[in-house]
């Protein structure tokens, strides 16, 4: 280190110390010459042994070298690409684990220099094909695509992960798609192919010239005397690939005495065709096997045949509650079945149906569409008043002077800048949404007090509190939760403000709900203890401003079925009441086993507990940690506390068909939603029509209120083994 600080190190002195038998002195030398920018001849020349040297040290230092190297060339680049050796399989946990690491770094510094590891693929045909193909992946994807397209004739192997996504990922070019055509078209390769073909992503699975072409190499695979597993894997590409040509081969296979794991697959491969087979999926609704009889009502659900209405309409007082929010989204997945849906809804069936099978059947038909305006006539209370801004002033400006909370639920329209403000005067001091983010500006010459980390998105209703204490310092929550306490004090009176005014003048393009303003500064418990509750402005103490739907007092107001879900008093006390009953359910003594199989039969249709059940919601395997009391309020209020990647995303198309579920990708050019019990959609952009964001959970309400005393019991004493 000494000679290198007074660049006295030598290429001679260098090649003497990389034939030293101490691993340390090689690794010296290695990093020196990266260090000191070796010239690429006098690099490669004296480091020709690094990548196999038998140091793990040494070869990564090579890497590092080469990967800071101001000039690497090609000749350098190959160094590095040898370390991209095929990964080791019977190897111990250490081995495998620095082979891959290698490999890592290998394609980290060729992703660097690109340029040069192009070069060294057309100019060194001495590489072998594990350390070209590494090298091909870290090119501009349709680059390395192109190049990964010329390898295949000669892979042995299957693809690995990474080039499979590659090659899906560039379909549109012509060589990628002919390429997997003459795969799928070599017998000696078509299985394995099509095996690969079934790791592809939403987006490529929507290909329809690579659908037409696994469906011609699916019917060949049966037509040469499949076996059960070629079958299982036709049905598995039938389904991921919505191969309508291969529905008589699917139906085939529903056949008395059948596995329940063939059913399975049959159906959900059937329901993703859209097949009419209403009479056949209606034959499975009393299947002994549980998850038989959910892809069963899931078939008749999507089909698009509207007689399927009709039949789940008789099942529906004893379907439980997560396969009714899979029958709901299979209902409303057209306008013609909607209509139908709305106008059996009106005439008594489906009774129990909550605000959120509301908002999609509104999403689908329109508020004003005659099949349903009988019903919402029936379910007044599925719709409520919420002031709308912008609109007239309140009867009144607001004075903030000393300690204050203003409190408010909102939901912003898109755009959102310092023109939508809670609370504000022209001119003066607002509480601003600037890049939407929630601040208090106190006007001049105060500037800027607080700033919320938090960023709101758009046609979603969050809950949002601004505090002020005695000493003027501020805090801002939302939902609830404590979002940003540090600010700059500040204790001026804040005078003439009005709802949705904005420093800017103008008024904020949002929708407003239970807007409260205290004479004392909220603390987080009290907050959170009734954001969620409609208050009386006579009865709380401290409460001295209380506007809100049924409370205008001057301020426009719109009627809408989207509104936060907030209860009165009486209905808290009503939920408080529920909870503490449930409560008690859990205390009780519970068999794990039989709390397992409960959460198998309706907790798995959206969740996975250690790689099994639906990645839909949440990974249950460690909810135990959360304790029983919080499992319980998520499962009796599934709204409560939703994070934003759980949103529900309801998406109405040009053809009239409806698609509800969590957001899955969003690109330019599409959106890929993930419904409940079935597989993700991608929807191009074009053919969206509206696309609207639900704060409500999928997760339906009411989930556990069917259950027996010892059921509730069962099933918690199961979960809490979940840690």
């Amino acid at each position: 280190r000494a000679l290198e600080l007074a660049k006295a190190v030598t290429p001679a002195m260098l090649k003497f110390l990389m034939s030293d038998s101490s691993s340390a002195v090689r690794y010296q030398a290695v990093r020196a010459a990266g260090e000191l920018q070796i010239p690429p001849t006098e690099f490669v020349s004296l480091l020709a042994c690094a990548p196999d040297d038998p140091s793990y040290r040494v070869r990564a230092a090579l890497a590092n070298a080469v990967k800071s190297h101001h000039a690497p060339s090609p000749e350098m680049i190959a160094l590095v690409a040898r370390l991209g050796r095929e990964p080791l399989e019977a190897a111990g946990q250490w081995e495998k684990y620095d082979r891959e690491f290698e490999r890592y770094l290998a394609r980290w510094t060729m992703e660097i220099h690109r340029d040069e590891t192009a070069n060294m693929l057309e100019s060194d045909h001495s590489l072998s094909q594990e350390i070209r193909l590494l090298a091909i992946l870290s090119l501009e994807p349709d680059k390395a695509a192109a190049a990964l397209v010329k390898e295949l004739p000669a892979m042995t192997r299957p693809l690995t992960k990474d080039e499979l996504g590659l090659l899906g990922s560039q379909l549109d070019q012509p060589a990628v798609l002919a390429a997997f055509q003459v795969l799928l078209g070599d017998e000696s390769r078509r299985k394995p192919a099509l095996q690969n073909l079934t790791r592809l992503d939403a987006k490529s699975l929507a290909n329809p010239a690579l659908a037409s072409a696994i469906s011609g190499a699916c019917e060949a695979v049966l037509s040469k005397s499949p076996s059960p597993e070629d079958h299982a894997l036709v049905l598995k590409l039938g389904r991921l690939f919505r191969l309508s040509s291969l529905e008589p081969m699917i139906v085939a296979e529903i056949k008395e005495g059948a596995r329940p794991v063939d059913l399975v697959q049959s159906l959900s491969a059937l329901r993703e065709i859209g097949s009419n087979r209403t009479e056949l999926f209606v034959g499975l609704l009393d299947h002994p096997d549980d998850a038989v009889r959910r892809e069963a009502i899931s078939a008749l659900a999507f089909s698009a045949d509207p007689k399927g209405v009709d039949m789940l309409a008789g099942r529906w007082a004893k379907l439980p509650g997560a396969l009714r929010t899979i029958a709901i989204d299979g209902l409303t997945s057209s306008k013609e079945k909607a209509a139908v849906f709305a106008k059996a809804a009106a005439d008594g069936a489906f009774a129990g149906l909550d605000a959120g099978a509301f908002e999609k059947l509104i999403a689908v038909l329109g508020s004003k569409d005659p099949s349903l305006a009988s019903l919402m006539e029936k379910t007044a209370g599925m719709f409520r008043s919420v002031i709308r801004a912008p609109g007239k002033a309140a009867d009144g400006a607001i004075n903030l002077t000393g300690p204050f909370t203003v409190e408010t639920w909102i939901k912003l329209d898109p755009d959102i800048d310092n023109s939508d403000s809670l609370l504000g005067k022209a001119g003066g001091a607002d509480f601003n949404f600037y890049g939407s983010h929630l601040r208090v500006h106190g006007g001049k010459p105060a500037g800027d007090l607080i700033t919320a980390n938090r960023a709101l998105t758009p046609n979603v209703w969050v809950h949002c509190a601004v505090t002020r204490d005695a000493e003027g310092h501020f805090r801002i929550y939302f939902d609830g939760e404590l979002d940003q306490d540090q600010g700059r004090p500040y204790g001026e009176p804040l005078h003439g403000l009005e709802i949705g005014v904005a420093n800017t003048g103008r008024q904020a393009a949002a929708r407003f709900d239970e807007f409260r303003v205290w004479d004392m500064a909220r603390s987080a418990d009290e907050i959170r203890e009734s954001y969620r509750t409609r208050l009386d402005l006579e009865k709380s103490q401290h409460l001295i401003e209380r506007f809100s739907g049924d409370s205008p007092r001057g301020l426009d107001i719109v009627v809408t079925h989207d509104f936060p879900l907030l209860a009165t008093p009486a209905e808290a006390a009503v939920a408080a009441a529920k909870f503490a009953k449930f409560r008690a359910m859990t205390e009780k003594s519970g068999e794990p086993a039989t709390g397992r199989a409960i959460f198998q039969a309706t907790c798995m249709i959206c969740h996975q507990v250690k790689g099994e059940g639906m990645q839909i919601g949440p990974d249950l395997s460690g909810i135990g940690a959360m304790g029983v009391q919080g499992i319980l309020r998520n499962v009796l209020d599934p709204n409560a506390q939703l994070e934003s990647g759980y949103y529900r995303h309801d998406v109405s198309l040009a053809d009239g068909s409806f698609v509800s579920g969590f957001l899955v990708e969003e690109t330019k050019e599409s959106i890929t939603i993930r419904p409940i019990g079935a597989d993700p959609k991608v929807i191009p952009r074009a053919s969206i029509s509206n696309h609207v964001i639900s704060k409500r959970s999928l997760m339906p309400e009411g989930l556990i209120e069917g259950f027996s005393d010892q059921q509730v019991a069962d099933l918690f004493t199961y979960l809490m083994t979940l840690k």
